[in-house]
């Protein structure tokens, strides 16, 4: 009996270690599934790259963006080598290469306008893929401005838009200036109005009168000039009055003169500035 119950205790022990000391299992490995090449994303990432590649070759290599034709709109003296070479910088740069879409209007508008003096403005427009038209407005000289040993062109607003280049005949009206103010360039120095009686006078005397002009004097103020003749006699001017009522009256006076059995040659001056008197003397 005794053994039974020493038998029974080394039973009951190892069934207590055994609910103490469980077994330890592995768990069961999982399969890995094998990775899906990515045939669609090589597919989109090599068709994007062809097709940037074609775009970047159509656009700096290909030629057909090249800048081949420069239309000019509206010139009368600017000409065409005259601003192709003004833009030149802008085509032809490190970076754009006469490319038509990278050209900056912009800054070929301001070369122009700061180097060819007669442009009054400029309108720059892209015609893809190769043309640009180029709209510009001129200044046109309505006369020469002569003050001291320097002489200036000036347009129909009264500015001075550059300096007279002899080498170019120009048959415009020469006014002097005995007062020798300071000119600049882009500066106005004259009315309309001035202009305008200077471009009408220029037209009309010669022929109403059949006297020809050979310069106009400003001595102090723009409001009164010296016509000096080619004929060699003076006549003067208020450019304030209508120039049309000055002739008139200046015809009655050379009609007076050759009636009386004299010349134009015999003359000093007529003077017309004021309105209800007529003055002339003779040499």
């Amino acid at each position: 009996m005794i053994l039974l119950k020493a038998s029974k205790r080394r039973k009951s022990f190892r069934s207590n270690r055994t609910q103490h000391n469980p077994k330890i299992y592995l768990r069961t490995p999982r399969i890995k599934a094998r990775r899906e090449v990515p045939y669609r994303s090589i597919f989109i990432f090599t068709f994007v790259v062809i097709f940037a590649g074609f775009i970047i070759y159509g656009m700096f290599f290909s030629g057909y963006f090249a800048i081949k034709n420069i239309i000019i709109i509206n010139n009368k003296n600017v000409t065409q080598k005259q601003v192709e070479e003004v833009i030149s910088p802008v085509r032809y740069n490190n970076f754009t290469f006469n490319n038509i879409l990278f050209f900056r209007s912009n800054k070929a508008s301001e070369l122009l306008l700061n180097n060819l003096q007669q442009l009054r403005s400029v309108e720059i427009t892209k015609k893809l893929p190769n043309t640009i038209k180029i709209n510009v407005d001129e200044r046109l000289p309505s006369l020469i401005w002569q003050t001291g040993d320097k002489k200036y062109l000036v347009d129909n607003e009264g500015e001075v838009f550059s300096e007279y280049n002899p080498d170019k005949a120009q048959n415009l009206p020469i006014v002097i200036d005995l007062t020798k103010k300071n000119v600049q360039v882009k500066q106005k120095i004259l009315g309309v109005s001035f202009v305008d009686f200077v471009q009408n006078l220029t037209n009309k005397l010669p022929q109403k009168t059949g006297v020809n002009i050979d310069s106009i004097v400003i001595k102090e103020t723009p409001f009164e000039i010296e016509v000096k003749t080619k004929e060699g006699f003076s006549i003067f001017f208020n450019t304030s009055r209508d120039l049309d009522t000055q002739i008139t009256y200046l015809v009655r006076v050379l009609e007076e003169v050759n009636k009386n059995g004299m010349s134009n040659k015999y003359l000093d001056y007529i003077d017309l500035r004021l309105p209800d008197k007529i003055f002339y003397k003779y040499k």
